[in-house]
């Protein structure tokens, strides 16, 4: 799984539709995609991750399960 360009520190896989990732550092707003032996996931406004900023509430991800 990457975050923009930089790939996940850590990811553990639940099961086909559950996927639990570590953001790596980064700001602003960057796709996220998943790649496995068939392909990886297709860029959408659905696949994004915004970083906030430190202090605040925590960050987003447009995709859920």
């Amino acid at each position: 799984m990457r975050f923009g360009g930089v790939a996940s520190p850590s990811v553990e896989v639940y099961s086909t539709v559950k996927i639990v990732a570590t953001s790596p550092a980064g700001r602003g707003t960057v796709p996220v995609t998943v790649s496995v032996s068939a392909g990886s996931s297709a860029r959408t406004a659905a696949n994004q991750f915004r970083y906030e900023p430190p202090g605040t509430a925590g960050a987003s991800a447009g995709a859920s399960s």
